[in-house]
């Protein structure tokens, strides 16, 4: 198990999705409980989470390395809160509020 609380010091992450044809994202990964989370605000209109739909093996890049991990999405409202609030804390300078209605969590796990 790979011990990702350095995530939390890189200024972003790069996700490569849909590994038939590779597609790539930069985005603000983070941690939360010791697992590995990115987010996506306004995501239904995005391309890169109908891929993952499509296929969860993704490839992030953190740093100068690779990690091949399943991007799974968080449906929980407990977890995805809690998420949403150690996001908020570490990437922003206000106070957390209620989850974006239109802001989907996904937990980088390893395949």
């Amino acid at each position: 198990m790979t011990d990702w609380a350095f995530a939390d010091q890189l200024p972003g992450c790069q996700i490569e999705v849909r590994p038939s044809e590779p597609y790539s994202i930069n985005a603000a990964c983070f941690t939360y409980a010791g697992r590995l989370f990115v987010g996506c605000m306004r995501c239904s209109g995005k391309r890169w989470p109908t891929y993952v739909a499509a296929d969860p093996n993704v490839r992030v890049k953190l740093g100068d390395r690779l990690y091949p991990l399943r991007a799974n999405r968080v449906t929980d409202t407990t977890t995805l809160q809690a998420a949403w609030d150690e996001r908020s804390r570490k990437h922003t300078t206000g106070a957390a509020a209620a989850v974006p209605a239109d802001y989907w969590l996904f937990a980088l796990d390893p395949r």
